[in-house]
Protein backbone atom coordinates (compact mmCIF):
# COMPACT_ATOMS: atom_id res chain seq x y z
CA UNK A 1 0.00 0.00 0.00
CA UNK A 2 1.00 3.23 -0.76
CA UNK A 3 0.28 6.62 0.77
CA UNK A 4 -2.42 7.61 -2.01
CA UNK A 5 -3.65 4.32 -1.89
CA UNK A 6 -4.09 4.80 1.80
CA UNK A 7 -5.52 8.56 1.60
CA UNK A 8 -8.26 6.72 -0.98
CA UNK A 9 -9.22 4.14 0.84
CA UNK A 10 -9.79 6.75 4.14
CA UNK A 11 -11.57 8.90 1.70
CA UNK A 12 -13.65 6.15 0.14
CA UNK A 13 -14.72 4.67 3.47
CA UNK A 14 -15.60 8.46 4.94
CA UNK A 15 -17.67 8.71 1.75
CA UNK A 16 -19.47 5.89 2.58
CA UNK A 17 -20.14 6.95 6.02
CA UNK A 18 -21.32 10.46 4.91
CA UNK A 19 -24.00 8.99 2.17
CA UNK A 20 -26.11 7.69 5.61
CA UNK A 21 -26.28 11.73 6.48
CA UNK A 22 -29.77 13.01 5.45
CA UNK A 23 -27.75 16.08 4.72
CA UNK A 24 -26.95 16.74 0.96
CA UNK A 25 -24.34 18.85 2.08
CA UNK A 26 -22.36 16.52 3.76
CA UNK A 27 -22.24 14.10 0.53
CA UNK A 28 -20.91 16.94 -1.04
CA UNK A 29 -18.07 17.23 0.91
CA UNK A 30 -17.68 13.77 0.53
CA UNK A 31 -17.76 13.26 -3.23
CA UNK A 32 -15.02 16.17 -3.55
CA UNK A 33 -12.76 14.35 -1.49
CA UNK A 34 -13.30 10.59 -2.63
CA UNK A 35 -12.84 12.11 -6.20
CA UNK A 36 -9.89 14.61 -5.57
CA UNK A 37 -8.22 11.91 -3.53
CA UNK A 38 -9.94 8.96 -6.42
CA UNK A 39 -7.82 11.36 -9.01
CA UNK A 40 -4.38 11.24 -7.13
CA UNK A 41 -4.42 7.59 -6.69
CA UNK A 42 -5.74 6.39 -10.39
CA UNK A 43 -3.05 8.85 -11.53
CA UNK A 44 -0.30 6.88 -9.21
CA UNK A 45 -2.24 3.46 -10.49
CA UNK A 46 -1.19 4.67 -14.51
CA UNK A 47 2.18 5.92 -13.82
CA UNK A 48 3.30 3.03 -11.64
CA UNK A 49 1.11 0.36 -11.08
CA UNK A 50 1.79 -3.28 -13.07
CA UNK A 51 -2.20 -3.61 -13.94
CA UNK A 52 -3.01 -6.89 -15.28
CA UNK A 53 -4.25 -6.61 -18.58
CA UNK A 54 -7.56 -8.44 -17.84
CA UNK A 55 -8.25 -5.15 -15.47
CA UNK A 56 -7.37 -2.55 -17.59
CA UNK A 57 -9.92 -1.30 -19.17
CA UNK A 58 -11.50 -1.43 -15.82
CA UNK A 59 -9.12 0.70 -14.28
CA UNK A 60 -9.36 3.03 -17.43
CA UNK A 61 -12.99 3.58 -16.60
CA UNK A 62 -12.25 4.04 -13.18
CA UNK A 63 -10.21 6.86 -13.28
CA UNK A 64 -12.34 8.25 -15.90
CA UNK A 65 -15.09 8.55 -13.03
CA UNK A 66 -12.79 10.76 -10.71
CA UNK A 67 -12.00 13.32 -13.37
CA UNK A 68 -15.20 15.04 -13.92
CA UNK A 69 -15.38 18.30 -12.77
CA UNK A 70 -18.71 18.49 -11.48
CA UNK A 71 -20.55 16.82 -9.01
CA UNK A 72 -23.62 14.59 -10.06
CA UNK A 73 -27.51 15.76 -8.78
CA UNK A 74 -28.03 12.23 -7.35
CA UNK A 75 -24.46 11.58 -5.16
CA UNK A 76 -26.35 7.94 -3.69
CA UNK A 77 -27.26 6.92 -7.17
CA UNK A 78 -23.55 7.75 -8.69
CA UNK A 79 -22.39 6.02 -6.09
CA UNK A 80 -24.13 3.09 -6.34
CA UNK A 81 -23.20 2.91 -10.46
CA UNK A 82 -19.58 3.04 -9.61
CA UNK A 83 -18.70 1.27 -6.38
CA UNK A 84 -17.08 -1.66 -8.55
CA UNK A 85 -15.16 0.92 -9.86
CA UNK A 86 -14.53 2.20 -6.30
CA UNK A 87 -13.51 -1.36 -5.40
CA UNK A 88 -10.65 -1.95 -8.72
CA UNK A 89 -9.04 1.07 -7.43
CA UNK A 90 -9.09 -0.26 -3.84
CA UNK A 91 -7.71 -3.84 -5.45
CA UNK A 92 -4.69 -2.00 -6.95
CA UNK A 93 -3.41 -1.19 -3.91
CA UNK A 94 -2.14 -5.02 -3.67
CA UNK A 95 -0.87 -4.94 -7.04
CA UNK A 96 3.52 -4.67 -7.91
CA UNK A 97 4.93 -1.89 -8.74
CA UNK A 98 6.05 -2.30 -12.66
CA UNK A 99 9.17 -3.17 -13.31
CA UNK A 100 11.69 -2.66 -16.77
CA UNK A 101 12.39 -5.84 -18.82
CA UNK A 102 8.69 -7.36 -19.59
CA UNK A 103 5.75 -5.78 -21.94
CA UNK A 104 4.54 -3.82 -18.86
CA UNK A 105 7.84 -1.27 -18.73
CA UNK A 106 10.82 -1.34 -21.50
CA UNK A 107 12.96 1.12 -23.58
CA UNK A 108 12.31 2.67 -26.76
CA UNK A 109 14.71 4.89 -28.13
CA UNK A 110 15.31 7.10 -25.31
CA UNK A 111 11.70 6.60 -23.99
CA UNK A 112 10.86 4.68 -21.29
CA UNK A 113 7.52 2.93 -22.46
CA UNK A 114 4.65 2.46 -20.11
CA UNK A 115 2.10 -0.23 -21.20
CA UNK A 116 -0.79 0.41 -18.92
CA UNK A 117 -3.73 -0.84 -20.96
CA UNK A 118 -1.46 -4.48 -21.51
CA UNK A 119 -1.16 -4.42 -25.04
CA UNK A 120 -0.04 -7.00 -26.78
CA UNK A 121 0.74 -8.53 -30.25
CA UNK A 122 -0.10 -6.32 -33.39
CA UNK A 123 -1.48 -3.73 -31.07
CA UNK A 124 1.76 -3.27 -28.95
CA UNK A 125 4.07 -3.95 -32.09
CA UNK A 126 1.84 -0.86 -34.02
CA UNK A 127 2.56 1.03 -30.86
CA UNK A 128 6.24 0.52 -30.78
CA UNK A 129 6.45 1.01 -34.20
CA UNK A 130 4.98 4.76 -33.99
CA UNK A 131 7.44 5.91 -31.41
CA UNK A 132 10.38 4.87 -33.32
CA UNK A 133 8.89 6.41 -36.36
CA UNK A 134 8.10 9.24 -34.26
CA UNK A 135 11.79 9.03 -32.99
CA UNK A 136 12.92 8.95 -36.91
CA UNK A 137 11.16 12.20 -37.76
CA UNK A 138 11.99 14.18 -34.66
CA UNK A 139 15.99 13.35 -35.67
CA UNK A 140 15.22 14.46 -38.74
CA UNK A 141 15.23 18.48 -37.21
CA UNK A 142 18.66 19.12 -37.30
CA UNK A 143 19.99 20.50 -33.75
CA UNK A 144 21.13 23.90 -35.47
CA UNK A 145 18.04 24.70 -36.76
CA UNK A 146 16.49 23.60 -33.28
CA UNK A 147 18.50 23.76 -30.59
CA UNK A 148 17.96 21.33 -27.50
CA UNK A 149 15.25 19.79 -29.39
CA UNK A 150 16.58 16.08 -29.21
CA UNK A 151 16.71 16.18 -25.73
CA UNK A 152 13.27 16.85 -25.83
CA UNK A 153 12.82 12.90 -27.08
CA UNK A 154 13.05 11.40 -23.95
CA UNK A 155 11.39 10.57 -20.60
CA UNK A 156 8.24 8.34 -19.68
CA UNK A 157 5.90 7.68 -22.44
CA UNK A 158 2.63 5.90 -21.14
CA UNK A 159 0.34 3.89 -23.44
CA UNK A 160 -3.19 4.51 -22.12
CA UNK A 161 -6.96 4.31 -22.35
CA UNK A 162 -9.45 6.73 -22.69
CA UNK A 163 -8.28 8.66 -19.43
CA UNK A 164 -8.27 12.31 -21.19
CA UNK A 165 -10.91 13.90 -23.24
CA UNK A 166 -12.53 11.36 -25.76
CA UNK A 167 -11.06 13.14 -28.54
CA UNK A 168 -7.37 13.13 -27.42
CA UNK A 169 -5.10 10.98 -29.28
CA UNK A 170 -1.99 11.98 -27.56
CA UNK A 171 -1.39 14.65 -25.01
CA UNK A 172 1.84 16.14 -22.82
CA UNK A 173 1.71 16.79 -19.06
CA UNK A 174 3.78 19.73 -17.87
CA UNK A 175 3.65 18.96 -13.86
CA UNK A 176 4.79 15.37 -15.16
CA UNK A 177 6.84 16.21 -18.04
CA UNK A 178 5.24 13.28 -19.18
CA UNK A 179 3.82 11.95 -22.71
CA UNK A 180 0.41 9.78 -22.75
CA UNK A 181 -0.46 8.09 -26.28
CA UNK A 182 -3.55 6.06 -26.93
CA UNK A 183 -2.73 3.53 -29.39
CA UNK A 184 -6.33 2.31 -29.43
CA UNK A 185 -7.99 5.21 -30.63
CA UNK A 186 -10.25 3.58 -34.04
CA UNK A 187 -8.65 4.53 -37.51
CA UNK A 188 -5.52 5.81 -35.81
CA UNK A 189 -2.62 4.65 -37.88
CA UNK A 190 0.86 4.09 -37.31
CA UNK A 191 1.72 7.13 -38.98
CA UNK A 192 -0.63 9.26 -37.37
CA UNK A 193 0.62 8.10 -33.97
CA UNK A 194 4.09 9.26 -34.66
CA UNK A 195 3.18 12.48 -35.82
CA UNK A 196 1.17 12.92 -32.45
CA UNK A 197 3.74 12.28 -30.41
CA UNK A 198 6.24 14.28 -32.23
CA UNK A 199 3.31 17.35 -31.83
CA UNK A 200 3.63 16.62 -27.81
CA UNK A 201 6.99 16.67 -28.16
CA UNK A 202 7.03 19.88 -29.64
CA UNK A 203 4.78 20.80 -26.71
CA UNK A 204 7.71 20.16 -24.16
CA UNK A 205 10.45 22.10 -26.05
CA UNK A 206 7.77 25.08 -26.24
CA UNK A 207 7.50 24.99 -22.65
CA UNK A 208 10.80 23.46 -21.57
CA UNK A 209 13.40 25.02 -24.10
CA UNK A 210 11.89 28.38 -26.11
CA UNK A 211 12.69 31.68 -25.03
CA UNK A 212 9.77 34.20 -24.69
CA UNK A 213 11.10 36.54 -26.99
CA UNK A 214 10.10 33.78 -29.61
CA UNK A 215 6.65 33.16 -28.30
CA UNK A 216 6.18 36.61 -28.87
CA UNK A 217 7.21 36.78 -32.36
CA UNK A 218 5.87 33.48 -33.03
CA UNK A 219 2.57 34.49 -31.43
CA UNK A 220 2.92 37.77 -33.73
CA UNK A 221 3.03 35.47 -36.62
CA UNK A 222 -0.18 33.40 -35.90
CA UNK A 223 -2.07 36.64 -35.08
CA UNK A 224 -0.83 37.76 -38.48
CA UNK A 225 -1.94 34.82 -40.82
CA UNK A 226 -5.57 35.53 -38.53
CA UNK A 227 -5.51 39.50 -39.01
CA UNK A 228 -4.88 38.79 -42.70
CA UNK A 229 -8.20 37.44 -43.55
CA UNK A 230 -11.17 39.21 -45.14
CA UNK A 231 -14.07 38.00 -46.05
CA UNK A 232 -18.01 39.59 -47.38
CA UNK A 233 -20.98 37.53 -48.13
CA UNK A 234 -22.08 35.68 -51.71
CA UNK A 235 -24.26 37.64 -53.70
CA UNK A 236 -27.12 36.21 -54.54
CA UNK A 237 -27.32 32.65 -55.74
CA UNK A 238 -23.95 31.85 -54.69
CA UNK A 239 -22.61 28.90 -53.10
CA UNK A 240 -21.15 29.18 -49.37
CA UNK A 241 -17.37 28.06 -49.82
CA UNK A 242 -17.58 25.36 -47.11
CA UNK A 243 -20.11 22.46 -46.35
CA UNK A 244 -23.27 23.03 -44.60
CA UNK A 245 -24.92 19.63 -42.90
CA UNK A 246 -22.42 17.76 -44.70
CA UNK A 247 -23.13 18.82 -48.07
CA UNK A 248 -20.73 21.41 -50.70
CA UNK A 249 -22.90 23.82 -52.74
CA UNK A 250 -24.77 25.64 -50.36
CA UNK A 251 -26.52 28.80 -52.37
CA UNK A 252 -27.71 31.98 -50.42
CA UNK A 253 -30.68 33.76 -51.47
CA UNK A 254 -31.21 37.33 -49.85
CA UNK A 255 -34.60 38.46 -51.21
CA UNK A 256 -36.65 35.53 -49.33
CA UNK A 257 -36.78 37.27 -46.20
CA UNK A 258 -35.63 40.78 -44.86
CA UNK A 259 -32.83 40.80 -43.01
CA UNK A 260 -32.32 36.69 -43.31
CA UNK A 261 -30.51 34.54 -45.42
CA UNK A 262 -31.99 31.40 -46.88
CA UNK A 263 -29.71 28.38 -47.65
CA UNK A 264 -30.29 26.08 -50.54
CA UNK A 265 -29.51 23.13 -51.40
CA UNK A 266 -30.24 23.39 -55.49
CA UNK A 267 -34.45 24.16 -55.47
CA UNK A 268 -34.77 22.96 -52.04
CA UNK A 269 -34.48 25.05 -49.04
CA UNK A 270 -32.20 24.24 -46.50
CA UNK A 271 -32.57 26.77 -43.17
CA UNK A 272 -32.58 30.35 -42.80
CA UNK A 273 -29.98 32.34 -40.89
CA UNK A 274 -28.60 36.10 -40.65
CA UNK A 275 -25.74 37.87 -42.02
CA UNK A 276 -23.27 38.02 -38.94
CA UNK A 277 -23.92 34.15 -38.34
CA UNK A 278 -22.84 33.41 -41.93
CA UNK A 279 -19.91 35.97 -42.05
CA UNK A 280 -18.80 33.73 -38.65
CA UNK A 281 -19.08 31.01 -39.95
CA UNK A 282 -16.94 31.88 -43.34
CA UNK A 283 -14.20 33.69 -41.40
CA UNK A 284 -14.17 30.69 -39.26
CA UNK A 285 -13.67 28.45 -42.65
CA UNK A 286 -11.26 30.74 -44.11
CA UNK A 287 -8.60 30.81 -40.47
CA UNK A 288 -8.69 27.25 -40.45
CA UNK A 289 -7.57 26.93 -44.39
CA UNK A 290 -4.82 29.46 -43.58
CA UNK A 291 -3.20 27.49 -40.79
CA UNK A 292 -1.51 24.32 -41.89
CA UNK A 293 -3.97 22.29 -40.42
CA UNK A 294 -6.96 23.46 -38.68
CA UNK A 295 -5.85 22.46 -35.14
CA UNK A 296 -3.02 25.24 -35.50
CA UNK A 297 -5.56 27.78 -36.04
CA UNK A 298 -6.38 26.62 -32.03
CA UNK A 299 -3.50 28.92 -30.49
CA UNK A 300 0.32 30.10 -31.26
CA UNK A 301 1.50 27.20 -29.22
CA UNK A 302 -0.56 24.45 -30.64
CA UNK A 303 0.26 26.04 -34.57
CA UNK A 304 3.86 25.99 -33.70
CA UNK A 305 3.07 21.98 -32.57
CA UNK A 306 1.59 21.39 -35.44
CA UNK A 307 4.32 23.00 -38.01
CA UNK A 308 6.73 21.33 -36.49
CA UNK A 309 5.24 17.82 -36.38
CA UNK A 310 4.47 18.67 -40.29
CA UNK A 311 7.83 19.47 -40.66
CA UNK A 312 9.05 16.26 -38.83
CA UNK A 313 7.80 14.48 -41.92
CA UNK A 314 8.71 16.51 -44.53
CA UNK A 315 4.63 17.83 -45.01
CA UNK A 316 4.98 21.66 -44.11
CA UNK A 317 4.76 23.91 -47.18
CA UNK A 318 7.63 26.03 -47.99
CA UNK A 319 6.51 29.33 -46.69
CA UNK A 320 5.71 27.38 -43.62
CA UNK A 321 9.07 26.51 -42.83
CA UNK A 322 10.78 29.58 -43.90
CA UNK A 323 8.31 31.10 -41.07
CA UNK A 324 9.31 28.47 -38.84
CA UNK A 325 13.38 28.90 -39.03
CA UNK A 326 13.65 32.42 -39.73
CA UNK A 327 11.45 32.88 -36.51
CA UNK A 328 13.44 30.07 -34.23
CA UNK A 329 16.57 31.77 -35.62
CA UNK A 330 15.49 35.76 -35.07
CA UNK A 331 16.21 36.40 -38.95
CA UNK A 332 13.49 37.58 -41.45
CA UNK A 333 10.18 37.25 -40.47
CA UNK A 334 11.34 37.11 -37.31
CA UNK A 335 13.05 40.37 -37.16
CA UNK A 336 12.56 42.64 -33.76
CA UNK A 337 10.69 45.68 -33.54
CA UNK A 338 13.98 47.30 -32.53
CA UNK A 339 14.89 46.33 -36.94
CA UNK A 340 11.64 48.01 -37.69
CA UNK A 341 12.59 50.87 -36.19
CA UNK A 342 16.18 51.24 -37.63
CA UNK A 343 14.45 51.01 -41.15
CA UNK A 344 11.84 53.67 -40.42
CA UNK A 345 14.86 56.18 -38.94
CA UNK A 346 16.35 55.36 -42.43
CA UNK A 347 14.06 56.96 -44.58
CA UNK A 348 12.51 59.50 -41.83
CA UNK A 349 16.15 60.90 -42.09
CA UNK A 350 15.73 61.41 -45.67
CA UNK A 351 12.50 63.81 -45.14
CA UNK A 352 11.41 62.96 -47.98
CA UNK A 353 7.08 62.31 -48.03
CA UNK A 354 6.21 58.78 -48.41
CA UNK A 355 3.20 58.91 -51.49
CA UNK A 356 2.82 54.90 -51.82
CA UNK A 357 3.68 51.75 -49.68
CA UNK A 358 3.61 48.08 -51.00
CA UNK A 359 4.01 45.49 -48.59
CA UNK A 360 5.30 41.59 -50.53
CA UNK A 361 7.20 38.42 -49.80
CA UNK A 362 9.78 37.61 -51.99
CA UNK A 363 11.85 34.02 -50.88
CA UNK A 364 9.86 33.70 -47.38
CA UNK A 365 11.14 37.11 -46.55
CA UNK A 366 9.27 40.38 -45.80
CA UNK A 367 9.25 43.47 -48.56
CA UNK A 368 8.65 46.84 -47.55
CA UNK A 369 8.15 49.17 -50.83
CA UNK A 370 8.29 53.07 -50.19
CA UNK A 371 7.33 55.39 -52.85
CA UNK A 372 9.51 58.60 -51.76
CA UNK A 373 8.47 62.09 -53.36
CA UNK A 374 11.06 64.35 -53.94
CA UNK A 375 11.28 67.73 -55.16
CA UNK A 376 12.44 66.03 -58.29
CA UNK A 377 11.73 62.61 -60.16
CA UNK A 378 9.81 60.48 -58.05
CA UNK A 379 12.16 57.57 -56.80
CA UNK A 380 11.08 54.19 -55.60
CA UNK A 381 13.38 52.36 -52.86
CA UNK A 382 13.01 49.23 -51.19
CA UNK A 383 13.73 48.16 -47.53
CA UNK A 384 14.18 44.38 -47.10
CA UNK A 385 13.23 42.60 -43.76
CA UNK A 386 11.24 45.65 -42.51
CA UNK A 387 8.73 45.85 -40.49
CA UNK A 388 8.88 42.03 -39.82
CA UNK A 389 6.78 41.29 -36.22
CA UNK A 390 4.28 43.81 -35.72
CA UNK A 391 0.80 42.07 -34.79
CA UNK A 392 -0.76 41.71 -38.30
CA UNK A 393 -0.19 42.13 -41.89
CA UNK A 394 -0.97 45.31 -42.17
CA UNK A 395 1.04 47.89 -40.00
CA UNK A 396 1.56 51.66 -39.34
CA UNK A 397 2.27 53.84 -42.50
CA UNK A 398 3.03 57.52 -41.72
CA UNK A 399 4.59 60.60 -43.83
CA UNK A 400 7.43 61.54 -41.52
CA UNK A 401 7.86 65.46 -40.37
CA UNK A 402 11.28 67.29 -39.55
CA UNK A 403 10.07 67.22 -36.01
CA UNK A 404 9.22 63.25 -35.94
CA UNK A 405 10.80 60.52 -33.91
CA UNK A 406 11.42 57.15 -33.57
CA UNK A 407 9.38 54.96 -30.58
CA UNK A 408 10.34 51.03 -31.03
CA UNK A 409 6.71 50.46 -29.28
CA UNK A 410 4.47 52.46 -31.09
CA UNK A 411 6.30 53.19 -34.40
CA UNK A 412 6.54 56.81 -35.98
CA UNK A 413 5.38 59.38 -33.99
CA UNK A 414 5.68 63.23 -34.04
CA UNK A 415 6.69 65.33 -30.98
CA UNK A 416 3.50 67.30 -31.00
CA UNK A 417 1.59 63.31 -29.93
CA UNK A 418 0.00 62.82 -33.23
CA UNK A 419 0.58 60.78 -35.49
CA UNK A 420 1.78 62.18 -38.56
CA UNK A 421 -0.57 60.23 -41.62
CA UNK A 422 -1.78 56.88 -40.26
CA UNK A 423 -3.25 54.36 -43.16
CA UNK A 424 -4.20 51.42 -40.86
CA UNK A 425 -3.28 48.89 -38.25
CA UNK A 426 -4.76 45.91 -37.15
CA UNK A 427 -3.22 44.85 -34.19
CA UNK A 428 -5.76 42.54 -32.85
Amino acid sequence: MTRKSDAYRDAYENFLSELRSPRKVDHLFAWSRLVARGREWGEDVIDTIAIPPKKAKGVEMAVRVFNRQKPPKDIPSWARDNDQRFQLLLEAGAWPERTEGGDDLFRVGSFTTHNTIGASGKDLAKAVGAIEKAIRGAKSLSSSDFPGFQSMVTGDLYLVGEIGRKSWGAWYMPGKDSIYLRPNVRGLSEEKMARHLVHEIAHRYWLKKLDADFKKRWTRYHNSIRNGIDVSLPKEGEAVPFEVNGKKGMTVHYREKPGKILLKDGDKPIGMTNPMTLIKWMRDNAEMSAYPTNYASTDPEEHFAEALSLLAFGDLDGDGERALNGLLKGEAAGARMASASRVAARYAAARYPVTETRWTWEDGSPVLTLKLKRVGPEQYTTLDGAYTVLKGPRFWFWEHSEDSEINSDEGFLSKRGAVDSLARHLSQ
